[in-house]
């Protein structure tokens, strides 16, 4: 079988992650994705996204302006539980376009964003459910189908508002 994707083993983090290319927000587009099969969601947040913008003022306008846009808006949100807080931080479903999952080009990436002043960035069951993989231990994992459409049905299904990160930030 040809694989489609892969979570590669990294052992300084005792787990897999994948690399997501292509967020223009910041000085640098990469963002690591730790490939988390206990995590429900696909999570990244907003100090995760504008990591990289070395202009502080930049990087707090754009996300008070995410802020502002989720606040005015009824965009879809989940309340996720978390194995280390009791307290619960809403996430709101966005998406943004063009976007490349381990060099797959995706045509929409759909996740949730949350708020905080951490870096997060978490590959969910939300994706990993529609991907047929395989892998030993303390191997890569081998993502050798991918079902792209059903992801992005059932994202859009779930979720009836979801904000456009493109189009708020002008991508």
């Amino acid at each position: 079988m040809v694989n489609v994707l892969s979570a590669d083993y990294i052992s300084s983090l005792g787990g897999y992650a994948m690399s997501l290319t292509g967020f223009k927000y910041g000085d640098n587009s990469d963002i690591t994705l730790l490939f988390d099969t206990g995590s429900a969601f696909t999570v990244l947040s907003t100090k995760t996204i504008f990591n990289n913008i070395n202009d502080e003022k930049m990087m707090l306008d754009r996300k008070m302006s995410i802020m502002e846009e989720l606040l005015r808006e009824d965009y879809s949100k989940i309340l996720p539980r978390s194995a280390f807080s009791v307290e619960q931080v809403p996430c709101y479903a966005c998406k943004i376009r063009n976007i490349k999952l381990n060099n797959k080009l995706l045509e929409e990436f759909y996740f949730y964003i949350v708020n905080i002043d951490k870096g997060l960035a978490l590959l969910g069951n939300d994706i990993s459910s529609f991907c047929t993989y395989n892998h030993t231990r303390l191997a890569d994992i081998n993502i050798v189908g991918f079902d792209y459409d059903g992801y992005v049905e059932e994202f859009q299904q779930k979720n009836n508002k979801i904000l456009d990160l493109d189009e708020l930030l002008g991508r």
